[in-house]
């Protein structure tokens, strides 16, 4: 990966932990933390490699500034933020900026950026890495955080540059990541079911429980715990997930739906035997995954 100067927009978990795999793993030179206050500026300052060196180079609030010198940009942002954030930009990055992000969606944010950044003389390429943790901010930067984790990079067919999307690929793997490409459309899809759809059904579980008051507390075990415990995730975050990943959590929803109906049904006919067979089968696929 032959980049020198990459800028980093939104120094948390990911992107404090992929600036340290960039300092060590992929020869980065320089690297630009931009936050919005002068608490986290502070903490990216921070951040050392396991030399004990420090990361980020220097820092700045201003992302308009901060991306004038980088040969790459990484947009480590809600997905609310992302597309706002390239906009305003895009008409200071350098000829030839590869700009990549970590957003959570992907069809509205690649579909969009992809075009925008090359008519400015740039190339977009959208990733998702599949890693991550409770913690959160640059103080909870973490060098192995990619270790082992997927991360999927989706071009746009025909549109996204392809000496971009290798260098964006080559960046993760070389930061531990397993790679995997797929265009951003079903990506949507599989997260739906694999990501957006659970969240969904834990929310609706705690809603659920919410209702029968504080009287459910004293029977609340580490079944319903280990169930509901991404429930626990930021809600506007969530909010923004379910805005730009619309069309795929609806389809999921309502195949969710229709395989519940199945199950109600069978309880409602007392085929037991039929139950049995759909707890099993459910059983042995989760069995498989490990």
């Amino acid at each position: 990966m032959n980049i020198n100067t990459v800028t980093i927009i939104g120094v948390g978990l990911i992107g404090g932990s992929l600036a340290i795999g960039l300092k060590e793993w992929c020869g980065v030179k320089r690297i630009i933390g931009v936050g919005r206050s002068q608490a986290s500026l502070e903490q990216m300052g921070r951040i050392v490699d396991s030399h004990g060196r420090r990361v980020i180079d220097e820092v700045n609030t201003d992302a308009v500034y901060g991306v004038r010198d980088a040969e790459m940009v990484i947009l480590a942002l809600p997905v609310s933020s992302i597309m706002e954030t390239a906009k305003v930009i895009v008409g200071n990055l350098k000829a030839g900026c590869i700009v990549a992000d970590v957003g959570s969606t992907k069809s509205e944010i690649v579909c969009t950026l992809t075009r925008l950044i090359q008519q400015n003389g740039g190339s977009f390429v959208g990733t998702h890495p599949l890693a991550g943790s409770h913690n959160r901010g640059p103080l909870s930067a973490d060098r192995g955080l990619f270790q082992g984790a997927v991360c999927v990079v989706t071009p746009l067919l025909e549109e996204t540059d392809e000496s971009a999307c290798e260098i964006v690929k080559d960046m993760w793997a070389n930061v531990g990541a397993r790679v995997i490409e797929m265009p951003p459309q079903v990506h949507d899809m599989i997260v739906a079911a694999t990501s957006h759809l659970p969240h969904i059904i834990a929310s609706v579980l705690a809603d659920v429980a919410r209702g029968e008051g504080e009287r459910i507390i004293p029977l609340i075990a580490s079944g319903f715990l280990d169930t509901t415990r991404v429930a626990q995730g930021d809600a506007r975050m969530w909010k923004d997930i379910c805005l730009t990943n619309q069309e795929s959590i609806v389809e999921m929803l309502e195949r969710f739906r229709c395989v519940l109906d199945e199950w109600e049904q069978a309880i409602r006919d007392g085929d037991w035997d039929r139950l049995e067979g759909m707890f099993e089968a459910a059983r042995e696929w989760r069995i498989g995954l490990v």
